[in-house]
């Protein structure tokens, strides 16, 4: 049974099949497989399409040819499953409750609840907590904007995964709530605005600061590093 706070999403707002593949299979980024399995504890949608996935590969292994292995394929899997287990973990999503309104699989790696959490303010009405994941190459934080705020127009230095945990966006892509996850690059110009009723809280993993863009954007880029 559903939650109250779970969300059914449209396909375009799921992560993408790669991701979900690759975090199925144990081979994820920490802090991509943070996302990922956070979606997937609050987005009915999400787990719908993993469940898809997996399935159409059960099909793909039952439908090919047996193959012929080498002398060695033994000794060859046994150190690939080594390695496996000597790798840093993905983050699993091993329990869809939640505190607050935060997923369980971000909650606990918080060190208290998130009204308590030092904040840092980025802008008016914008603030960020960057938190550790380990094993994680790029950046992981909690952004939170003020209820009818913009975040400063800007593009990407990298890739970028925004999953709204609590409130909602706007932007050129459309409309982005709970349980919403957009996956962006340096092909991406925007400016998100929180949703007028609450605070908008998403979980940001990114690889590289933002590029703000306009006029007088292009003039901070120097000074800030976000």
């Amino acid at each position: 049974m559903s939650s109250p706070h779970e969300k059914t999403s449209a396909p375009s707002h799921l992560a993408p099949a790669e991701l979900l593949l690759d975090y199925a299979g144990g081979g994820i980024d920490p802090g991509y497989g943070l996302a990922v399995a956070t979606q997937l504890a609050i987005n009915a949608g999400a787990r719908a399409e993993m469940a898809r996935l997996q399935a159409l590969g059960g099909l793909m292994l039952e439908a090919a040819p047996a193959a012929n292995l080498a002398a060695d394929a033994l000794e060859r899997a046994l150190a690939r499953l080594e390695r496996t287990e000597q790798a840093p973990k993905a983050v699993v999503a091993t329990d869809p409750q939640d505190q607050a309104g935060i997923p369980a699989p971000v909650c606990r790696l918080l060190p208290g609840p998130v009204a308590s959490l030092p904040w840092q303010k980025v802008i008016s009405g914008v603030e960020e907590y960057r938190f550790e994941v380990p094993g994680a190459h790029g950046k992981v934080s909690l952004l939170r904007i003020e209820p009818g705020r913009s975040m400063p127009r800007h593009t990407h230095r990298g890739e970028e995964l925004t999953l709204v945990l609590e409130g909602h966006y706007e932007d050129a892509l459309g409309r982005f709530a709970r349980g919403d996850l957009a996956l962006l690059d340096e092909s991406v110009d925007h400016q998100p605005v929180a949703g007028s009723d609450q605070d908008c809280i998403c979980l940001v993993v990114r690889e590289a600061p933002l590029r703000l863009t306009g006029p007088i954007g292009r003039l901070l880029n120097p000074f800030i590093r976000f």
